[in-house]
């Protein structure tokens, strides 16, 4: 577990713990290792919804710190946010655009949505912590992504397209599966279909049943009988108003903080977490390249904490260097180029750290020691070097 120092991304305090462990109970630690190591208050931590746990944003709001984080469905049920929602669908609560700042220069409305204010103290349940936390004011943030609006629109019509494909396949016989002779036998096919596919009330099934019966003449020693043969097949709809008020919530999720509004707005707060990868970025270093954690060979726990500790130090040094780069190009409002071999004219006023690192992988020290004399040789630097 990795807690960093924004926008920098170095890592500031490292707990390393068994995978099998839940994340919840590290937060906690996680921030009093920050405060000692900082010895500052007035801190914003942003992180994801293990955050969200109660206790946690007790005890950073204890602390003279804030949070800002989403909150899960144990939270704000899915009933919650269809109320909170809804109430901005029919126009009686009004919304917000989100604008955000991307490093090319554009500035796009990527989110919009509103905030309320909640007492914690009605969130208290447990006495133990009633009596350990005062109450406080918590903003709730109902924010809307446009983005992920648009991904989980089209995830959820390709899930009623393949649920109404699956459940009108349902009466053709199939190698290995078992015939549905009765109504029950349809109707639980059609329920494990819709259950998988997460289309519960968004389809509208009808069964059609059908009964024949036939006359059999008596034959040899069979005698004279009543053939009744049962077939069943059934119609599939969408149920719109259901499908469009789903569509209306996706992309809506809720974020709490309990950050002032005169200090951090909603926009701030928005940009604040969507700007908040670094973390992401500093774990895919330590696994991959250049650091290259994985695949570990070690047994010991003893060496496998100390490798950790050993390569965290290395991925401050990456972090600190590709930040002071970045300030001091956007400062002085250059850009480097001759970074990308496959194309060297191309310019950039974010270069990364394992770019800047490649630029000096030519770079040739010689140390000779001729008749107690020392000398040192260093070849000609690029211009592109010499730039950084």
């Amino acid at each position: 577990m990795l807690s960093t120092l924004e926008p920098i991304g170095m890592p500031v305090a490292t707990e390393i713990v068994a995978g099998n462990k839940a994340d919840d109970p590290l937060y906690i630690p996680a921030v009093n290792r920050v405060r000692k190591t900082l010895n500052k208050s007035g801190l914003l931590y942003i992180g994801d919804c293990k955050m969200a746990a109660l206790s946690t944003r007790a005890e950073i709001n204890k602390g003279g710190d804030y949070y800002l984080c989403p909150l899960s469905t144990k939270q704000v049920t899915n009933e919650e946010l269809i109320k909170l929602v809804m109430k901005v669908k029919q126009g009686r609560q009004p919304t917000t655009n989100v604008e955000y700042d991307y490093s090319d220069g554009k500035r796009e409305t990527v989110a919009n949505g509103y905030q309320i204010e909640v007492e914690i103290s009605e969130f208290l349940e447990d006495e133990l912590l009633k009596k350990q936390s005062s109450s406080w004011t918590e903003r709730r943030l109902i924010v809307r992504s446009l983005k992920a609006a648009q991904r989980e629109e089209l995830a959820l019509r390709s899930r009623v397209e393949k649920a109404q494909l699956a459940l009108s396949k349902l009466g053709q016989p199939q190698r290995g599966k078992k015939r549905l002779d009765t109504l029950e036998d349809w109707q639980e096919a059609s329920k494990k279909i819709i259950n998988y596919y997460r289309v519960k009330e968004l389809l509208e099934i009808e069964y059609q049943v059908e009964k024949k019966t036939r006359s059999i003449r008596k034959h040899g020693k069979r005698p004279a009988r009543v053939e009744e043969k049962t077939s069943i097949s059934l119609s599939v709809s969408v149920n719109e108003s259901a499908l469009e008020q789903e569509i209306y919530l996706c992309g809506w999720r809720v974020y709490a903080t309990n950050h002032p509004t005169n200090t951090f707005s909603l926009n701030e707060a928005v940009v604040a977490y969507r700007q908040n990868y670094s973390i992401e970025r500093d774990f895919r270093r330590l696994k991959n390249a250049p650091l290259s954690l994985t695949p570990m060979y070690l047994q010991r726990d003893d060496h496998v904490k100390g490798l950790i500790r050993l390569l965290s130090l290395g991925l401050r040094v990456l972090t600190l260097l590709e930040w002071k780069v970045r300030q001091n190009l956007s400062q002085q409002k250059k850009t480097l180029s001759g970074l990308y071999p496959g194309n060297p004219k191309r310019a950039t006023p974010r270069p990364t750290a394992e770019k800047l690192l490649q630029a000096f992988a030519e770079i040739t020290l010689s140390w000779i020691v001729m008749d107690k004399t020392t000398y040192v040789h260093l070849n000609s630097l690029t211009s592109l070097q010499q730039n950084i």
